[in-house]
């Protein structure tokens, strides 16, 4: 059968990428009158992953099987929101795991992560087991088969829980409706049955400050959060209008974060997206910060360094192009989502400057590029005494902050409501705060503002003895 054949015979049964569904089917190589059965099979309204066997996700070839649900590409945004929120060794669950696709994901992604996976259907922990090799999947409902270990334990539960309105189940198109498990696509009336469920039993597994994570729709999205806050979780809601993901993220409240923490990284996240485009091009405009960090790219040599408060990756993806070995934090999630995604060569992830996720004396050098603007004058001094201990001795430490006396706060930002303050300081009173974090200042410089700037712009660079 020749490839317009192929195309001929899928557009005529309707599918809207004819040309890219016969180009997979013929590359299965299968002889001809199995490829004709294949076909037949997708016009009759099977669905391709089902014929092929498997489907993309996040970069992943995922088995996949009849009557097990198919993950969906808007599911990516659930996967990338756990990974952002996920450090090197955190312990993972994926409840109502399907055929495991965001646990295998979370396990590719995060070096040395503990993955469970759980679901009550038999053929999707079959999938779940042959897609996560190297992680650990139960055979149960819900969080019952989870081992009783995990039990506080957890730093990012992830469901993709069934949302769909029992009532809606007649109108999905015929590839889920009669090819999909309907325990995987019935949420009961209103379509949150079972994540209230999920939500009522996250507390007992979450650890201190760990995160319940569940996809639903834009209009479930409040049912979702409510749950979630009844059951004594702070929720958020995050959306990717380009794959229409809605996730609701609900955490374990820290009991002494302190509230500037929040509305930083609350702000942040609902911006993250947009930011990318609004400083992607910033730093080729400006001679000044590129002769900076080439110089102090030269004083720490290979490193390693930490870019503290990354943002989105500029400055730690610069100082990588000048043969620094570096890595990002940043507070929000929403930010280190899309350093990852514009430089996936590099390491990034989630943490506070005032409780950095790292050992003492392990770096020999810290850059905060504009990232202690934020930070309220009573907790400057915390936050500087945590660049102090993870700075090794000899190392250095790059600050860039904004000068002046009176601080900017911003109620909407790149088209959303945010909550940000922004803290202009003189520099010989950061140079006193750090020499009295033990940080004594070398060198510094001040420029005038230039285009789009409002203040002037002030770098530190401090030492540890």
């Amino acid at each position: 059968m020749e490839a317009a054949d192929v195309v001929a015979r899928l557009r005529a049964a309707g599918c809207v990428f004819a040309e890219d569904e016969a180009r997979l089917l013929l590359a299965a190589e299968v002889p001809p009158a199995a490829l004709d059965a294949l076909v037949g099979r997708r016009v009759a309204g099977e669905p391709l992953e089902h014929l092929l066997g498997w489907a993309e996700f996040c970069g992943l070839r995922i088995a996949v099987g009849a009557g097990v649900f198919v993950p969906r590409r808007r599911t990516e945004f659930l996967a990338e929101r756990a990974v952002a929120l996920a450090r090197p060794g955190a312990v993972v669950v994926d409840l109502c795991c399907g055929t495991g696709a965001v646990a295998a994901a979370v396990h590719a992604a995060v070096p040395d992560a503990e993955v469970h996976a759980a679901d009550v259907d038999p053929a999707a922990v079959a999938l779940a087991r042959r897609n996560l090799p190297g992680g650990h999947v139960h055979e149960g409902d819900l969080d019952a088969p989870l081992p009783a270990a995990l039990r506080g334990r957890v730093d990012v539960l992830v469901a993709n829980a069934p949302y769909v309105p029992t009532d809606a189940i007649a109108l999905m198109p015929p590839e889920a409706r009669l090819h999909e498990a309907r325990a995987a696509l019935d949420g009961g009336p209103d379509g949150t049955g079972i994540q209230q469920r999920v939500a009522a039993a996250a507390p007992r597994w979450l650890a201190p400050g760990g995160h319940l994570l569940i996809e639903t729709s834009d209009r479930q999205a409040p049912l979702t959060a409510a749950a979630m806050e009844r059951h004594g979780l702070v929720a958020r809601t995050v959306v990717d209008d380009e794959r229409e993901a809605t996730v609701v993220i609900g955490s374990v409240a820290a009991v002494d974060e302190p509230e500037f923490l929040r509305r930083t990284r609350d702000s942040y996240d609902a911006i993250a997206a947009e930011y990318v485009g609004y400083v992607g091009d910033e730093l080729p405009r400006r001679p000044a910060e590129r002769a900076l960090l080439r110089w102090f790219a030269d004083v720490v040599g290979s490193g390693p360094v930490v870019d503290v408060g990354c943002g989105t990756g500029r400055i730690t993806a610069h100082l990588h192009g000048l043969g620094v070995d570096v890595s990002g934090i940043d507070l929000s999630p929403g930010m280190v989502e899309q350093a990852r995604r514009s430089y996936p060569e590099l390491r990034f992830s989630v943490g506070s400057m005032t409780a950095l996720p790292l050992p003492d004396a392990c770096v020999d050098g810290l850059v905060a590029h504009y990232s202690t603007i934020h930070v309220p004058d009573d907790e400057l001094p915390g936050a500087l005494a945590e660049f102090a201990r993870v700075l090794s001795p000899g190392g250095h430490a790059l600050l860039t902050f904004q000068v002046g006396d009176e601080p900017l706060h911003l109620t909407d930002a790149l088209g959303h409501p945010v909550d940000l303050l922004f803290h202009r300081r003189r520099p010989e009173r950061m140079a006193a705060l750090l020499e009295a974090a033990g940080l004594p200042v070398h060198a510094q410089t001040v420029r005038q503002a230039e285009d789009g700037e409002r203040t002037p712009q002030a770098s530190l660079l401090a030492r540890r003895p």
